[in-house]
Formats: C-alpha cells, structure tokens, sequence
C-alpha cells in the first residue's frame, strides 16, 4: 500500500480535520520527494539523518517562522507514524521537540543545564554516543551564538 494513502488513515483516524490532513499529507510528500525516497513502503529506505538533513534544508530557505514551525510539526507527527509502522527504529523528528524547547528556554535558562537536560534525553531515546556527541556540539554553538547576537523568534 501506498504510504501516504497509510498516513492518509492514520491522521484521519486522529481525528484531525481535513484541511489540517491535507497540509500534513502535502508536508510529508515534500520529505519524500526532497529525499528521493519511494511511495511504497517496501521500498522504503531511510537513513538515519534524513529529517535532519531536511530539517537543515528548510533552515535555510528564506521562509516565515511560522511555515518552518508547521514543517516541522509535520515531520514529527509523520516520524512518529513511521516509528509506529515499524519502518523505523528511532523516531528522530523527537529531537526537533527537544531542540524548540531547549531554544525557548535557552533565554532565561543555563545553557549547562539546558545541554544536561538534552543529553539526557538523548540518552533515554538511546541515540548513539557519536550522535549525542555530534548534537551537543551543535546545540552549544547555537546556544553561545544565540546568547551573543541575543536572537528572538
């Protein structure tokens, strides 16, 4: 069966309403067709870092808040439809949660007990240490970036 006719049932059964399924199905087709990947789940490949390399992509298109918010918002919900399948191992759109979270706070929070927290999460997900490592690394610099050019979303 076609994937996103899968994803179709799966927001439906959520109960959501039809404009909300249409941009979610419309959000996941744009991942699919970004990655090169196929329609039909047995022909599904993923890779590990394919929502972060989407995730990069959209950071860098010159596109409102709001719109990369909804992107996002999609991938977790599609990442956490294909974790349910079964068709992945981890659902790695979760780190997107983290990361907004992280950066809400990071304004008034301790940027060390903001990476304690976000390593630890990444530890309870059972992300991989060079991965965890690779995030942290990242997570500080744009926690030390945003803290000198004192950015607000």
């Amino acid at each position: 069966m076609n994937l996103l006719a899968q994803f179709k049932r799966y927001l439906q059964n959520r109960q959501l309403s039809p404009v909300s399924v249409k941009n979610y199905l419309s959000d996941a087709k744009k991942f699919l067709k970004f990655r090169n990947l196929k329609l039909e789940i047995r022909n599904l490949d993923f890779k590990s870092n394919d929502f972060e390399i989407y995730y990069r992509y959209l950071n860098k298109q010159k596109i409102s808040q709001g719109s990369l918010k909804r992107y996002l918002s999609s991938l977790r919900l599609f990442s956490q439809f294909l974790f349910q399948k079964n068709l992945l191992k981890k659902n790695p759109a979760m780190i997107f949660a983290s990361i907004s979270q992280m950066t809400t706070t990071a304004s008034t929070g301790d940027p060390k007990i903001l990476l304690d927290r976000f390593e630890k999460f990444l530890i309870k997900e059972k992300f991989a240490p060079v991965t965890i490592k690779n995030y942290l690394v990242d997570t500080r610099q744009f926690l030390q970036w945003r803290t000198k050019n004192k950015w607000n979303h």
